[in-house]
């Protein structure tokens, strides 16, 4: 007894065991599809059921450590469609795993249409209803896919009236939609699409998606030519001051070079200067016709070189042994 409820509680205490259709759930009538079950571990038995169909269908014996089981079908029709799930069981308790919807598409030969209202160019916030027509009054179910390539029924909207209102419309609504039709009592078994219908929404007040996207690429690459072109404005100016310091540096160097050199030939003068005692030097400056008077000044040594800072290879003599300097001054007066 205990063994028995151990064995029932770990069936039920257990993750359900998951079920899926390779390539797709939603299978064109005709083609072949197959279904993979998970097994749990301990499991000694198990089947496929379809629910539409009475009685138990597809059983397998897990071999050792087996951990999914496939079922293949090989050309699906209408009566395969419908709800899937594996039963499990262990010695005499059973478990029932994940369900899963089979539909079965272009089963009848009648093909809706599919239309916009007001059209497929949309702007964000707005409505548009998209109508599922089809001149038949035998389908009273209506089915919108939001691509057209959808692989599961849980993508698609189905309702018992023909017209999808979408609203407020984002950007998120836009794509290619294609629509069904069926009958609220084969649900699973739909007809052949319609032709798609591609919706364009675009933000309002704004320009499109594309646009926006080259704009940015645009004001991006502006930015970067911007940058380019500061750096190389700031590398010139640093070569010009560059320069322009070592120009200065070069000529202050050619003035203290030219102050020296001005300094040595003042100080050669003086050295040039042998002045002789008693020795008086008349320079007599040719008369011109405007000049009145001529005046000779007599110019100690000692008051020169007061003014002159003496040199120091030389040594001064006796003031009263070196003679006197004369030069002749030229003075010119004004006629009133």
């Amino acid at each position: 007894m205990v063994s028995e409820v151990t064995l029932l509680l770990g069936l039920e205490l257990s993750p359900k065991p998951s079920i899926w259709a390779v390539p797709s759930t939603m299978i064109p009538h005709g083609s072949s599809v197959t279904i993979f079950c998970s097994i749990p571990p301990g499991v000694t038995g198990l089947r496929l059921h379809h629910v539409q169909l009475t009685g138990s269908v597809y059983d397998r014996n897990p071999q050792g450590a087996q951990k999914v089981a496939e079922f293949f079908l090989r050309t699906v029709t209408k009566i395969n469609a419908g709800i899937y799930h594996c039963d499990y069981w262990k010695h005499e308790f059973s478990g029932q795993g994940d369900s899963m919807e089979l539909v079965v598409t272009d089963a009848y030969n009648n093909k809706p249409s599919l239309t916009a209202h007001p059209g497929v160019q949309l702007t964000s916030g707005g409505n548009v209803t998209l109508v599922c027509d089809i001149p038949s009054y035998y389908y009273d179910l209506f089915i919108l896919c939001r691509d057209r390539r959808a692989s599961f029924s849980q993508d698609c909207s189905n309702q018992t009236h023909k017209t999808f209102l979408i609203s407020p419309v984002s950007l998120s609504h836009g794509g290619t939609y294609v629509c069904y039709v069926s009958t609220v009592f084969n649900r699973h078994v739909w007809s052949l699409p319609s032709d798609p219908v591609e919706l364009s929404v675009t933000v309002l007040g704004l320009p499109s998606v594309t646009v926006i996207v080259i704009s940015v690429s645009s004001v991006c690459f502006l930015f970067f030519l911007l940058l380019l072109l500061i750096c190389l404005c700031q590398h010139r100016a640093k070569c010009r001051s560059a320069d322009g310091g070592t120009k200065s540096q070069m000529k202050y160097k050619s003035s203290s070079q030219a102050v020296d050199i001005q300094k040595e030939d003042q100080c050669d003068d003086l050295e040039d200067i042998q002045p002789e005692e008693n020795r008086h030097m008349d320079t007599q400056v040719p008369a011109e016709d405007d000049m009145q008077e001529v005046t000779y000044a007599q110019l100690h040594q000692e008051t020169l070189m007061g003014t002159v800072n003496p040199l120091p290879s030389r040594t001064l003599q006796d003031p009263s042994a070196q003679p006197c300097v004369y030069t002749t001054l030229a003075l010119f007066r004004e006629e009133s």
